[in-house]
């Protein structure tokens, strides 16, 4: 009991020291926060901008598509696309070791400039280069050639552009020609487009058949590289023989 009664009153006498002078600390007016003189003048504190650079620009115009319409492929006699083409600024014809014709337009081989029809690609398995001269266009409305800037709806491979070929459509109810002509070497060419038309249903047809057995030298001509050959009145081996037909119904 005497030891439980010692351990009791020596507890709170201990503590006086520290109670002491926690209140001295307290008191003393360098240490109270509250009583800290006030600042001279009150500062702002700015934070630092790295600044704004404004760039304004008109927007260029989109290059739009050429047009060879009808009327103009009837008037230029451009029976074949590559001759159509080959007419357009910037467009070149040339023909490869296979007498094939190709077009380039600025620069860009059909690689990079496809042919479409009504948006369909139109691709050789060989070596993706197709003959323009084997493309008729007796039952096409209009050529659309975008150079350098295609739609992206033309899909991939339009680096250089696209050639999108519109086959007809009838616009009255009743609608439709014929075209019939010969030329030299034996060439023929046959052409017939019919297409009826009932509101929003329509049905086209068409048929065209270019031929050719040969084009005519000059007198005189002697081609040293297939000597004996070509040294006639013709050239050998420029026969042609093209069919297109066409349906379309909606």
């Amino acid at each position: 009991m005497p030891f439980r009664l010692g351990l009791a009153l020596a507890t709170p006498l201990a503590l006086l020291p520290l109670v002491a002078s926690a209140s001295a600390e307290d008191t003393h007016p360098a240490t109270r926060v509250d009583q800290a003189p006030p600042p001279a003048h009150k500062q702002t504190i700015q934070a630092f901008t790295l600044g704004r650079v404004d760039v304004r620009a008109q927007a260029l115009p989109t290059a739009g598509e050429t047009l060879l319409t009808r009327e103009q492929l009837d008037a230029l006699n451009a029976d074949v696309l590559g001759d159509a083409i080959s007419r357009l600024p910037g467009a070149s014809l040339s023909h490869n070791s296979r007498n094939e014709a190709t077009i380039s337009v600025h620069g860009f081989d059909p690689r990079q400039v496809p042919v479409f029809l009504d948006g369909i690609p139109q691709y050789v398995p060989y070596d993706g280069y197709i003959d323009f001269d084997r493309f008729t266009t007796f039952d096409l409305a209009e050529i659309r050639v975008a150079a350098g800037s295609a739609s992206l709806l033309y899909g991939p491979n339009t680096l250089g552009g696209a050639i999108n070929l519109v086959s007809r459509r009838p616009t009255e109810p009743v609608s439709g020609d014929l075209r019939m002509g010969a030329g030299s070497g034996g060439g023929q060419t046959l052409a017939a487009n019919v297409g009826l038309r009932h509101g929003a249903w329509y049905l086209q047809t068409g048929a065209s058949r270019l031929k050719a057995d040969s084009f005519p030298l000059p007198k005189g001509f002697i081609d040293y590289k297939t000597e004996p050959t070509d040294t006639g009145a013709e050239r050998a081996n420029a026969h042609r023989d093209d069919r297109r037909y066409l349906l379309r119904q909606r």
